[in-house]
């Protein structure tokens, strides 16, 4: 999928979102997500708001890497 989600794994008030950073080479590097409040976000909202502002760092950050 892209993307790994978590809910209620460190706190029951919280859920998670995170992509992959890849290099140049496709290798994965690292990545980069989000801690929030359940109650700010459903997981839906969390796939159209906030995974394609993550997916797009993560395409910048590849050159670097």
């Amino acid at each position: 999928l892209g993307f790994w989600m978590t809910e209620q794994q460190l706190d029951p008030a919280l859920r998670g979102i995170a992509v992959p950073v890849k290099d140049r080479k496709g290798e994965c590097r690292g990545s980069i997500g989000m801690t929030l409040q359940s109650q700010s976000y459903t997981q839906e909202s969390m796939l159209e708001k906030l995974l394609p502002a993550l997916r797009e760092v993560a395409v910048e950050l590849r050159p670097i890497l």
